[in-house]
Formats: structure tokens, C-alpha cells, sequence
């Protein structure tokens, strides 16, 4: 994740909510780039800064709309949007609809009171354990 986007931050946060068996790793890739290199070695700065990834147990690099999909199938809680995410033509219209939230985030820190993205360093959800 990009630990300095405010929708990257959100959504580890709700992913790590998510994750109840804290099977998880939030991997900051601007922070911990060394890291990303030794789970995704073919993973550019460039593309990770534009969709999420998810490293799956067995070493595939998933990303953007297919890295959410399996998302879902991980956890419990996200079980619903499977039937959304696995229906059919959803692996040509996902991709699509992914790209155009991608493309619209903010990357400026929040100024509200209460932000989770401030100006000192990101941090990472704490107690979290597998490869996003």
C-alpha cells in the first residue's frame, strides 16, 4: 500500500478490520520498498504507486481489480462482494471500474483534524501478517 495516500491508509485500515484471522502483511511500498522487492520482484514503483497488490501463499502478484477479487475470497468479511466480484463479465467490467477510483484518489495528505495520514512518517496497522 502507499502508506502517504489517504485512500491507500483507509483501506488498510479497513482491510486489517477485515482480516479477523490476521493473516495479512500492509506492506508500505514507499517506506519498505526492499520488502516489496523480496515478495514481488517484478513489481515496479511505478505500478505499485498506481493499484493495490496482493501476493497470494503461492507467489502470484496480483493486482488492482483481480487483487481485490481475491480480497474477497481471503476474507470472511468481504465474502458478499465475491458474488459481485466473480459474476459474469465482472473480469471485464472490475478492471474498468478499479482504474477509474484509482485514477481520481488524492495522493495530499488530509488536512481534517483526526486525519489518518499526517506529515511525520506512516504507519502501518499494527499486528498485521500476510502480503498486500
Amino acid at each position: 500500500f502507499a502508506g502517504r495516500c489517504p485512500l491507500g491508509v483507509r483501506s488498510t485500515v479497513f482491510l486489517d478490520y477485515a482480516d479477523v484471522r490476521k493473516n495479512l502483511e500492509f506492506v508500505d511500498f514507499e517506506t519498505q520498498w526492499a520488502r516489496v522487492a523480496s515478495l514481488a520482484p517484478a513489481l515496479t514503483r511505478e505500478r505499485a504507486l498506481h493499484v493495490m497488490h496482493v501476493v497470494t501463499p503461492d507467489g502470484a502478484v496480483l493486482g488492482g481489480f483481480f487483487a481485490f477479487k481475491q480480497l474477497t475470497r481471503a476474507l470472511p468479511l468481504l465474502r458478499p462482494l465475491a458474488l459481485l466480484t466473480h459474476a459474469p463479465l465482472a473480469s471485464r467490467i472490475g478492471p474498468k471500474i478499479y482504474q477509474l477510483v484509482a485514477d481520481r484518489r488524492g495522493r495530499e495528505p488530509c488536512g481534517a483534524e483526526g486525519c489518518l495520514v499526517r506529515e511525520e512518517a506512516p504507519r502501518s496497522p499494527g499486528g498485521s501478517r500476510a502480503r498486500a
